[in-house]
């Protein structure tokens, strides 16, 4: 076989989480016709997942369902009267390979990504395929000092200033991938306070970034990128209890300054970088025993 045929296969056999689109909005089943239909349209998509409070997957709409329901005066109508409720999903110990499949066989347009517990976890579409092949090989796989190759997990999460509402979703999902891969507690606690503190580092100071999670055989190394005021004293920033966060902030029990040396205490190597009136730049890594 040639090697570009390995490689093809090779690909094949990653899990389907790799290719899912993750940030993917999630509604509630009581909102409304023409504000599903508003999101839909804001964030350029073709269908969505209709999930509950907890986040558990409870039905999936298409700009077609939304567009017909209009059409039929019912703008005004819960989309949960409307969506699909027997949807059939996906789970992270599918492969691409699956996912391919199962395109093959339902003719869908989309698959919802559910753990066992039914918790959303993303979408997979056919463009989600096509986008993300080329790259994946390239993500999965780093180089060690002996020159042999060793697989590398990349998940990549954008986190909004000042979004309370959703903050924390992030961190709750890569415990989640971690739970599914089958690590330690114990590494799992640590990963899931670290990126969790991260994440609500970006929604209180920043105006926006990204959390990034790089999971190989030896490590996890966790990333938050963020635009913002920066921080004008590292050292005292890194003080248990200092805090810049402001008044409101605090009445949302949110700010008690134990952000970061919460990241400090989970972390096996830990390092900060900050320009003031730029951003931070937060990393921590976690050795797999």
């Amino acid at each position: 076989m040639r090697e570009i045929d390995r490689d093809f296969y090779s690909l094949l056999k990653l899990p389907v989480t790799l290719i899912m689109n993750a940030n993917m909005p999630k509604v509630l089943p009581d909102r409304k016709v023409f504000q599903v239909r508003e999101i839909l349209k804001i964030n350029q998509l073709d269908g969505v997942a209709i999930t509950n409070e907890d986040g558990r997957l409870v039905g999936i709409v298409t700009m077609y369902d939304l567009l017909k329901a209009i059409e039929e005066n019912k703008r005004d109508a819960s989309v949960e009267d409307i969506m699909t409720r027997d949807v059939v999903t996906l789970s992270p110990s599918h492969t691409l390979a699956d996912a391919i499949e199962y395109f093959r066989v339902y003719g869908y347009g989309r698959f919802p990504v559910v753990d066992r517990d039914k918790v959303f976890l993303g979408m997979v579409t056919p463009l989600d395929i096509v986008i993300r092949l080329p790259s994946l090989k390239e993500e999965r796989e780093e180089i060690k000092e002996e020159g042999e190759k060793a697989k590398v997990i990349r998940l990549e999460f954008s986190v909004e200033g000042g979004d309370f509402i959703n903050g924390g979703e992030a961190s709750s999902k890569i415990k989640r991938y971690l739970q599914n891969l089958g690590l330690s507690k114990d590494i799992i606690k640590r990963v899931a306070v670290a990126s969790y503190e991260m994440e609500m580092n970006i929604v209180i100071h920043a105006y926006r970034g990204k959390l990034i999670v790089e999971i190989s055989s030896d490590k996890i190394m966790i990333k938050a990128i963020d635009e913002g005021p920066g921080i004008e004293d590292i050292e005292k920033a890194i003080q248990p209890g200092y805090s810049t966060a402001s008044p409101k902030v605090r009445e949302l029990g949110f700010g008690a300054g134990m952000g970061l040396p919460n990241i400090i205490s989970c972390s096996d190597e830990f390092d900060i970088k900050s320009t003031v009136g730029v951003g931070t730049e937060v990393t921590s890594i976690i050795y797999i025993k």
